[in-house]
């Protein structure tokens, strides 16, 4: 019974609201201009109706970039939106603005701000939200249906690919730990004092949880190859397998979850050979050259291809090289075992 009245409630809702009027109240003009380093999309709502509306400034860009209100086609593809997705109650009545009857709002945003735009030439723009407006006697939204497009042309994408305060922050943070761990592998040669079996052990597995983390992130972002990505992280994760299985057939008896994790007495010393050296300066390098990308124009060039290429086959080969000849684990002789 409740279900059939508040359909005869819609049904009633609608034929006024069609009645009354016979096109939408609402219109939206759009326009899209690439300026020097940013991608600025204007929205222009209009109050076409003879009445006072309104509008829910959610889903729309007069609440800014915080939904995907519109998609982005280059060459009939879409690109992924990259912004914010919030889950959000039921809108209440502070979420609306008032539209006067012949009056006009709009908002500006940069769209290349949730959209990575790498590619010069076309790009198609439609606005895919509908919009809900409101009358004060009528307390359910109706949906208004917005077929709106525009088209623009990028002859030099790189500079609006991303937005220049996030690649300075994130290169920031990356060139700070890439140093920390240059400085800390530094002080262990130059002053053995310093040295320990235990930081033998945690600096590699610290330099292996920095590249997956920032491999991963660069992925997350369409900058770098999931292949790849996956390629590192399964070498890495077998070369850890291969050392707890190494420090396991090395424990001398009585093998003890607690002798297993004394590092004093542990039996193996993990020495990088020099092809997975060269193969961690490659990887930290291929991060930095693809964070600064938008910036040196080497999107989707030959240079970042061919770098994919070398760190993979470093990869493989550096992980062969460990596992098959097996130099970078070194046996500590056991009279210095208790």
């Amino acid at each position: 019974m409740k279900i059939f009245v508040s359909l005869l409630f819609c049904i009633a809702s609608a034929l006024a609201f069609k009645g009354k009027y016979t096109e939408w109240p609402v219109s939206l003009d759009m326009s899209c201009e690439p300026s020097s380093s940013d991608v600025d999309c204007t929205f222009d709502f209009v109050n076409v109706a003879g009445e006072d509306y309104y509008l829910l400034m959610r889903n729309t860009p007069l609440e800014g970039l915080l939904s995907p209100f519109i998609a982005v086609y280059h060459k009939g593809r879409r690109l992924e939106y990259e912004g914010k997705l919030i889950h959000r109650r039921p809108p209440t009545k502070d979420e609306y603005i008032l539209l006067k009857a012949g009056e006009k709002v709009s908002a500006t945003v940069h769209i290349n701000d949730v959209f990575t735009l790498i590619h010069d030439g076309g790009y198609t723009i439609e606005y895919i939200k509908p919009l809900m407006v409101l009358q004060e006697e009528i307390k359910m939204p109706t949906e208004v249906k917005i077929n709106s497009a525009t088209y623009i042309y990028l002859d030099n994408a790189r500079k609006v690919s991303l937005p220049r305060k996030e690649v300075g922050l994130r290169s920031k943070g990356s060139v700070t730990i890439e140093s920390c761990t240059t400085a800390n592998g530094f002080i262990a040669r130059r002053f053995p004092s310093q040295s320990s079996k235990l930081g033998s052990i945690l600096d590699p597995l610290a330099d292996k949880c920095l590249i997956s983390v920032l491999y991963i992130s660069l992925t997350i972002v369409n900058l770098i190859p999931l292949p790849l990505t996956f390629l590192i992280i399964s070498r890495d994760l077998m070369l850890v397998g291969g050392s707890f299985y190494l420090r396991y057939v090395t424990l001398p008896p009585p093998r003890t979850w607690r002798r297993y994790w004394d590092v004093e007495r542990s039996g193996l010393q993990i020495t990088p050979n020099l092809l997975g050296k060269a193969n961690t300066a490659l990887q930290l390098m291929l991060v930095g050259i693809t964070m600064l990308s938008p910036l040196l124009d080497c999107i989707d060039q030959q240079l970042l291809k061919l770098l994919w290429f070398t760190v993979g086959t470093t990869t493989i080969a550096s992980g062969m090289s460990y596992c098959v000849q097996l130099k970078g684990f070194q046996i500590i002789k056991k009279r210095h075992l208790k």
